[in-house]
């Protein structure tokens, strides 16, 4: 009996946890060609974000109490030394090869259990260094990732992830073409140790076209106007015409649009109906400035929508935008003097 109890104890099979498959290349499918403003504000957000999933990518076996998850890191492409902040992260930016351009990343990892949540948050990928030669430790250490707890018995789960990429602007675009390649890696981790094959994530070259209408700032004479004409809140007094240009618009775009802004130092009176205060420079009271369309339907400048030119853009050339200004009076007294205020107005090439 001793015998035979030992030979059977000799047989048994110790598991050890561990995973299979990874490997693979996943081509993002960024726009292959992009027209952008030369003068687009840097943190503007150029492309939508484009994603790439990958959930059941590692088939993973797990001892009592381990822990299994997947993490990304960037791969390939250089730090900008700027940052960019998107649904309340901050993410790194990486550079593309055109000045002007950069590539933010964000990654969710999956796990096929139901002790814990499937998806995680998309976090932002910061630099880590060094490509897969650099992976060690603990994550997430050099990681943007996750884990999920094992209950105290053996199991069998998978995992992967989801990954998704836009373009950033940092400041003056010029025309080129973005680099192309391997830009983050994943790879599952049980414990403290990488299992499995990474998993590339690649986005092709896209060629940026940097350009934009030439767009003159516009001084509106609202002339002097007496107060008598003024006979309670929300009269309209001195409307008058004007237009602003858009000129020398290049060939290649599909549409270029307009919308009105609050200048800055000045204020809404009423934004929902395109009325805004004098600025700091007049010596008037009780009146503000209103700038609605040739029909007289104000500008919301709390929405601020997009506006397409006049008429809609179909070539390069020459355009306009019609509008009209007026003074509004804001309150039961007028008190005359300069009467001064200002609208911005921002351009948007497609």
């Amino acid at each position: 009996m001793l015998l035979l109890l030992l030979a059977l104890l000799s047989s048994t099979h110790v598991w050890a946890s561990s995973c299979s498959g990874g490997g693979q290349t996943y081509y993002i499918n960024l726009p292959s060609t992009l027209r952008v403003a030369r003068d687009t504000p840097a943190g503007t957000q150029l492309t939508g974000w484009y994603e790439q999933q990958f959930p059941n990518t590692y088939n993973c076996y797990l001892d009592a109490y381990s822990f299994l998850g997947s993490a990304a890191q960037e791969f390939g492409f250089s730090d900008t030394g700027r940052t960019w902040t998107s649904g309340g992260y901050t993410h790194t930016l990486y550079q593309t090869g055109v000045p002007g351009v950069a590539l933010a990343m964000e990654f969710s990892r999956y796990v096929s259990d139901t002790l814990c949540s499937t998806w995680s948050p998309y976090l932002g990928i910061t630099p880590a260094g060094g490509g897969p030669a650099g992976w060690s430790g603990q994550p997430p250490y050099g990681w943007t990732g996750g884990s999920c707890g094992n209950a105290n018995y053996s199991m069998s789960m998978t995992t992967g992830g989801k990954a998704r990429f836009t373009l950033v602007s940092t400041g003056p675009i010029t025309s080129g073409t973005t680099s192309a390649g391997t830009v983050m890696q994943v790879s599952a981790y049980i414990d403290a140790s990488l299992v499995g094959a990474p998993v590339s994530l690649a986005i092709p070259a896209t060629v940026i076209t940097s350009g934009s209408c030439i767009t003159p700032d516009v001084t509106v004479d609202l002339g002097v106007r007496s107060r008598v004409g003024f006979t309670g809140i929300g009269t309209r007094v001195g409307a008058t015409d004007f237009t602003i240009n858009v000129n020398s618009c290049p060939a290649g775009m599909t549409s270029v649009q307009y919308r009105l802004e609050l200048a800055p130092g000045v204020t809404a009176y009423s934004a929902s109906t395109g009325v805004v205060n004098l600025d700091s420079t007049s010596t008037a009271a009780g009146v503000g400035v209103q700038v609605t369309d040739r029909s007289n339907t104000p500008y919301n400048l709390s929405t601020m929508p997009w506006k397409s030119i006049s008429p809609n853009y179909s070539s390069a050339g020459n355009y306009t935008i019609p509008l009209r200004a007026a003074y509004y009076q804001t309150a039961t007294a007028v008190t005359p003097g300069d009467a001064n205020s200002a609208i911005m107005f921002t351009m948007q090439y497609l």
